[in-house]
């Protein structure tokens, strides 16, 4: 038991004879079985508010080893149906190669839960390429608990496969410096939120994870659509299970581009090139003088069909080019003139 206000007499007397005999005020104990008897109905301690603030009950189970296990899965039991909810699933590239929906920050997808199909579902499909790890936002609903509780186990299925499961029910106090590397925190405020990693970082030795030998839990998957599943579990064995849409697109090429001048008049000269090879929206847009962009220029081309040409306003100094393959991955550059270039 642990953030107590004080001790039965009997116990608080073993506590300050060690004190005295070792001169510290910490001391670590090891009772031999019966030194301290306690019968049913006796008080052995008063219940303190250290911790998270309010008085309460702090009870730990540990094995042989010191380290604290989860009580529900050692003979401590409550009636529980209420699975686990989950929240948003977030997808972070790792590697500078690695994009999700055209950027490299991790990108939050929120879910919603459809009744009819008995999970939930993102609201939205993402797009990337590269090196992927996927991150669970959730929290268990137990019905003997009044606080959200950690899942017992988040597990990840992609296409089908399980390529990892999340087990947490026992981590060494060796081991809790290593529990960031298990997190992802996204958002700001006082309360961000925390999400469960299903992948393992470089360096990350926490013995949670269960995957094939020799396996980081990363995605590294072909191009095309995958389904991605997440089930988070209690230890009452209640899942739930959230599907998301993942498509694999390396996004477009911008391979070259110039602003040139012929006859007294501004040209935008570019060349792009897609991995899938498909059409590609390209869109010519000019900065206004209130600083939003207006369009000047649209359309779809065949890529690596450049290079292609496009007049530009006499009155503009600033302008973008964007342009956007099938699957929504967009490429774009920007070019600021400083004066107006001359024929030659």
């Amino acid at each position: 038991y642990a953030h107590l206000d004080s001790f039965a007499p009997a116990i608080a007397d073993r506590v300050r004879a060690a004190q005295r005999e070792t001169q510290r005020y910490t001391v670590n104990l090891w009772l031999a079985e019966g030194e301290i008897p306690v019968r049913k109905g006796e008080v052995i301690a008063r219940s303190g508010q250290s911790g998270i603030g309010f008085p309460h009950l702090h009870l730990e189970l540990r094995d042989a080893d010191n380290v604290p296990v989860n009580p529900l899965s050692y003979g401590f039991t409550v009636a529980d149906r209420s699975p686990p909810t989950i929240s948003r699933i977030a997808l972070t590239p790792v590697g500078l190669g690695s994009g999700v929906n055209g950027g490299h920050p991790s990108r939050t997808v929120a879910v919603r839960w459809r009744a009819e199909r008995d999970r939930f579902e993102a609201v939205e499909k993402v797009t990337g390429h590269g090196t992927i790890g996927v991150s669970v936002l959730g929290y268990d609903r137990a019905e003997a608990a009044s606080n959200k509780l950690a899942p017992f186990s988040n597990r990840l299925i992609v296409d089908g496969k399980t390529a990892v499961t999340a087990v947490y029910e026992r981590v060494p106090y060796g081991d809790a410096y290593q529990i960031g590397l298990d997190r992802l925190v996204l958002g700001g405020g006082e309360k961000p939120d925390v999400y469960f990693n299903l992948f393992r970082l470089p360096g990350n030795r926490l013995a949670f994870y269960r995957t094939e030998e020799g396996s980081d839990g990363l995605l590294r998957l072909n191009r095309g659509s995958h389904v991605i599943e997440v089930v988070s579990a209690d230890a009452a064995g209640n899942e739930s299970r959230a599907r998301l849409h993942l498509v694999i697109d390396k996004p477009p090429r911008i391979d070259s581009a110039r602003i040139v001048a012929e006859a007294g008049r501004l040209f935008l000269e570019a060349n792009a090139s897609d991995a899938e090879a498909g059409d590609l929206a390209m869109k010519v847009e000019e900065k206004t003088e209130a600083g939003k962009w207006r369009e000047v220029q649209a359309q779809r081309v065949a890529a690596g069909a450049g290079p292609f040409s496009w007049a530009l306003p006499g009155v503009g100094s600033v302008w973008r080019l964007t342009v956007e393959d099938s699957s929504g991955q967009t490429a774009f550059r920007t070019f600021a003139l400083s004066s107006r270039p001359t024929t030659g």
